[in-house]
């Protein structure tokens, strides 16, 4: 499905809609609010798990903090959104990312070595302005981001929690079954904002571009120094503090609900499904034949989040379609002949086919059925992205692939002067260096030996 859509299937599965009268805004739906909480919820756990406290910092930052920034890096005041008083002008702006509001209070709390390391993060809207906004990919107002920081008082430790990021990053696609390939940005064309930028890159179907998912920036002492966050080590002497920042957004959830939808609509992972079951009696001749009381018996069984569907105005096939189309994991029908034995009949959200199993131990069964539907979207997430990246040996077959919206993967240089090169007059850009990927042979841009690889694509607008 092309852009347009997938903006109207999300509306009618429930997820959201588009179409609210802000541009750049939208309206998370029951259904799709649910699932996004589920999502986030594990997030915030995981990050927790790693070390990392949850703060919430305001969602208004300070003029101060930006001019700042524009000072030794960019002047970014033209793409956040400033805020009034009536007809007069503040000098408050709202959240872009956390730094221009984390980055001032870090500077007052932190005075002496013993109030490092801090390990942190926030989940919370942020605001951009974009001039062609798309729900999920690069929303003005987006809903929501994750993002960590570490404040450490060496190179070499916030060199060793990069690598400890790049490993949580990774379980978080890992968990979310987002199919990625990790690459190095290249700095040349960006702003110094790090000296190092990690991106984990994925795909999005409904415009055929290719997706920055996660991200995390080696940022060392570049805003320490423009907040001036500063502390007293052991020997008296006074030092800036060694930082990193890392995130992942609603990005995450365009690409599970894009990448592992199929003809007949979302396949939602039963960990972050909001109905896991759906129990569909089927009465005979609107008799009873005790179906109420077995599937009474049934749901208090079943340790899921389960949803009986007695709708009387749709049939057992509508009924099926509305919550396949839903991404419902696993579908239950109860009819009277399953009442006398003891049976249930069972389709899965990965298969075609029903299929008829005892009662019995039927909540072990329903956990197997779940790990059966995550091995299939997972496998299929996978080779869907494997599909999506082609080899290039020279400039013109990059160009070719690129045109027919592929990922194209080629053996590079890694020159500044050969990458801008590459990029004239192409149709898209180079997304990085593949990280711990090697390559030999010549560059396709410049015949000098390669040692790594690139990946070229045509990309979403930066989130």
């Amino acid at each position: 499905m092309d852009s347009e859509q997938f903006k109207n299937f999300l509306f009618r599965t429930d997820i959201l809609d588009a179409s609210y009268p802000v541009k750049g805004a939208h309206v998370w739906l029951p259904y799709g609010f649910q699932f996004k909480k589920l999502v986030f919820n594990k997030l915030e756990t995981m990050m927790a798990d790693a070390g990392y406290k949850q703060y919430e910092f305001p969602r208004l930052m300070p003029g101060s903090s930006l001019r700042k920034i524009a000072a030794t890096v960019k002047d970014f005041s033209q793409n956040v959104f400033w805020l009034k008083d009536g007809n007069k002008d503040t000098d408050i702006f709202l959240n872009p990312t956390g730094e221009s509001g984390i980055y001032p209070m870090l500077h007052r709390w932190i005075k002496i070595s013993s109030d490092l390391p801090i390990r942190l993060f926030q989940v919370g809207n942020t605001f951009r302005s974009h001039h062609r906004p798309y729900p999920l990919i690069n929303s003005d107002e987006s809903t929501p981001l994750l993002e960590g920081h570490g404040v450490f008082k060496t190179r070499q430790e916030v060199i060793n929690e990069f690598e400890a990021v790049l490993k949580i990053l990774e379980d978080m696609h890992n968990t979310l079954v987002i199919p990625y390939r990790m690459v190095t940005r290249l700095q040349w064309g960006n702003n110094p904002v790090s000296e190092k930028n990690i991106s984990f890159e994925s795909y999005f179907p409904p415009k055929n571009v290719n997706l920055n998912i996660g991200v995390a920036y080696l940022q060392n002492q570049i805003f320490s120094r423009i907040f001036d966050i500063k502390f007293e080590n052991e020997a008296g002497k006074t030092e800036h503090t060694h930082q990193l920042t890392f995130g992942i957004n609603e990005r995450a959830l365009a690409a599970m609900l894009a990448i592992h939808s199929d003809n007949y609509g979302l396949r939602l992972l039963p960990e972050f499904a909001p109905i896991q079951v759906v129990l569909i009696p089927k009465p005979k001749l609107h008799e009873d034949h005790g179906i109420e009381k077995y599937t009474k018996k049934i749901t208090e069984t079943i340790k899921a989040r389960i949803y009986v569907d007695n709708n009387k105005n749709r049939t057992v096939k509508q009924k099926t379609n509305h919550w396949r189309e839903r991404g419902v994991p696993l579908l239950l029908v109860v009819e009277p002949n399953d009442v006398q034995n003891q049976t249930i009949g069972v389709k899965t959200r990965t298969q075609n086919s029903w299929q008829t199993i005892s009662a019995d131990s039927i909540e072990q069964t329903i956990l197997k059925y779940f790990s059966e539907v995550e091995k299939q979207i997972r496998e299929d997430a996978e080779t869907f992205l494997e599909e999506k990246i082609k080899i290039a040996k020279s400039r013109d077959e990059l160009v070719n692939l690129v045109e027919q919206n592929y990922i194209v993967k080629f053996a590079y240089c890694g020159l500044a002067e050969c990458g801008i090169n590459l990029e004239r007059n192409s149709v898209g850009e180079i997304l990085g260096i593949g990280v711990k990927e090697k390559e030999h042979g010549k560059c396709i841009g410049c015949g000098n030996e390669s040692s790594v690889v690139g990946y070229f694509s045509r990309r979403a607008q930066s989130p």
